[in-house]
């Protein structure tokens, strides 16, 4: 009887976290090599959403700060996150600065790779960049 439940819990896998999975890369039956891609996984309760900001604005931007995201696939729904991160480091090459803001995503609506129109919250009526929408991805 022991030696079973070691041979089920050999071919057993699970991940150290709950999440969605996606489409089966292996065959039922199939040999693995360790770190053989098997399915992808994804935690996606709340979600990560990264855009770039010129660096004129940088000072108007600051952690915790609200941003709301819309996609094309939910477009009358709007969802809101925080500012959880500013990259210390002005590209060179665009002069944007990457900004990284969560969003929490309870009904398991967004997906990461989704592309997503960001604004953010400035404390007055109208967000602070109205006129031109920030763009970022899942």
């Amino acid at each position: 009887m022991v030696e079973q439940e070691a041979l089920v819990r050999k071919k057993t896998i699970s991940a150290p976290f709950e999440g969605k999975s996606g489409i089966c890369s292996v065959n039922p039956g199939q040999y693995l090599n360790p770190g053989d891609k098997i399915v992808t996984l994804q935690a996606i309760d709340s979600i990560y959403i990264d855009f770039n900001l010129p660096q004129q604005e940088l000072s108007r931007v600051a952690r915790n700060q609200t941003v709301v995201a819309v996609t094309d696939t939910y477009p009358d729904k709007k969802f809101k996150g925080r500012i959880s991160a500013i990259n210390s480091k002005v590209d060179s090459q665009t002069r944007n600065v990457q900004i990284e803001a969560v969003v929490g995503n309870p009904r398991h609506e967004l997906l990461p790779g989704m592309y997503a129109t960001v604004k953010i919250e400035a404390g007055r009526r109208k967000s602070l960049f109205d006129d031109s929408p920030h763009r970022g991805y899942f």
